[in-house]
């Protein structure tokens, strides 16, 4: 269980045990604590000289971690992602659950997976473990391009700037071009005039760009920086990535209307669950953490320190906050995806979320028949408990969000639900 969050141990040149990857790797110093030494004058036989030069240093006992990760939680994720990847005939599936008002991470998880006591199996005669795909924690060292997850990120932007409301109506009478390039929506149908939620519950990609075009350059630049967009988030695990977001510079109008929709950009899953619990708790951004304390023993007690949450800063007001959160429950509700939501029973729960279907980019252009899908969602709306989200690595049974990851998350948030006692809605 939690083989990523975890890491290995093995060896290094001199045969001491070193850590790699996840938990081993970022805390080695800690878990392995400092060898003591001692220093003597001697005379020429070897014996110590009376009142010669002598020194000690106490050898320093590492430190234990108490982590965030809750094992129920962990053994849903881990079960529901193998399920995820056998049903829908996928790569690869990654699922991350955590806290919206500490950052804290309940759960992390990657399938394939592997075994930490036996990890030398894995190396089939590779020398360098960096090079072995399956000890990489897809969660924080894997950079995709999220797709229409993006798109509430997007619409955040705008009405914290005040320049859409909810009820705002967009024309959506065809497609749209942008330096050259036709935008279309993802199914090539317009539903004249719409509004902001519709946008997001119809997953509008020439909705998203007008609303990306309303906020500018500088103003979409400045919110990706703040929400932390091609940075590391500081998460204490070994081997993160940081996305990728073109050189301000450099961008067009196609640029901008293509990243508005998740396009041309390129995210790791913990970042955007960072993001996503910034958009639903209020605003605050908080630096992910694995570990919640320190454990260590000081004459014989032993005393846990805690790990404080961190707060990165605060990006969005309380009422955008409020906004979004309830626009993403209608499309939960009310979006394309809706006989999912039923079929998994938890119709009745208060929940918010969107799908994200991204086309892989190869060969500089994009592959139509290869995706990754995504779903990002929280519950209760009202006071988000969880942020949740499972993305599945090129399905090969569909193509979209909604006839994949969407039931797989449907089906592990119901036990969210009864785990966080969470009742049904009147």
């Amino acid at each position: 269980m939690a083989a990523h969050v975890l890491g290995i141990v093995g060896k290094n040149e001199t045969g001491e045990d070193v850590g790699y990857f996840g938990l081993e790797g970022y805390y080695n110093r800690e878990l392995s604590g400092k060898s003591g030494y001692t220093m003597q004058e001697r005379d020429v036989e070897g014996k110590p000289i009376p009142f010669g030069i002598y020194k000690a240093n106490e050898a320093i006992e590492g430190r234990d971690l108490q982590l965030s990760i809750r094992r129920e939680l962990q053994y849903l994720l881990e079960s529901k992602l193998k399920e995820g990847v056998e049903r829908y005939d996928c790569k690869s599936a990654t699922g991350l659950i955590v806290d919206p008002w500490t950052g804290k991470v309940f759960a992390m998880a990657t399938y394939p997976t592997f075994y930490p006591e036996y990890w030398v199996d894995e190396l089939l005669g590779e020398t360098d473990v960096s090079k072995v795909d399956v000890f990489r924690n897809a969660s924080i060292a894997s950079s995709y391009e999220p797709g229409s997850v993006i798109k509430p990120v997007t619409m955040v932007m705008a009405l914290n700037e005040d320049i859409v409301e909810p009820d705002t109506i967009y024309h959506d009478t065809g497609p749209v071009v942008y330096s050259g390039y036709p935008v279309r929506t993802w199914n090539n149908q317009y539903h004249g005039d719409i509004n902001m939620i519709q946008i997001l519950q119809l997953s509008d990609n020439t909705g998203a760009a007008w609303v990306g075009t309303q906020l500018g350059f500088d103003t979409f630049a400045k919110y990706l920086g703040d929400f932390g967009f091609g940075q590391h988030t500081q998460i204490d695990l070994q081997g993160e990535a940081y996305g990728i977001i073109q050189r301000r510079g450099d961008w067009r109008d196609i640029t901008l209307a293509n990243m508005s929709f998740g396009q041309g950009m390129s995210a790791t899953p913990i970042q955007m669950t960072s993001v996503f619990s910034a958009m639903v708790n209020g605003g605050t951004l908080f630096r992910p953490q694995i570990v919640q304390g320190f454990i260590e023993v000081n004459d014989g007690e032993t005393v846990v320190i805690p790990n404080q949450p961190e707060k990165v800063g605060e990006i969005i007001s309380q009422e955008s906050s409020e906004q979004i959160r309830y626009m993403l429950k209608k499309v939960v509700k009310g979006g394309e995806f809706a006989f999912a939501v039923k079929n998994a029973g938890v119709d009745k729960f208060s929940l918010g979320g969107k799908t994200g279907t991204a086309q892989i980019p190869v060969n500089g252009s994009y592959d139509p028949n290869k995706t990754n899908t995504t779903f990002i969602g929280f519950g209760p709306v009202e006071h988000p408990e969880f942020v949740m989200l499972i993305r599945l690595e090129e399905p090969s049974t569909s193509t979209y969000s909604a006839n994949t990851v969407v039931p797989i998350w449907m089906e592990t948030v119901k036990h969210l639900m009864a785990y966080f006692n969470i009742p049904p809605e009147e």
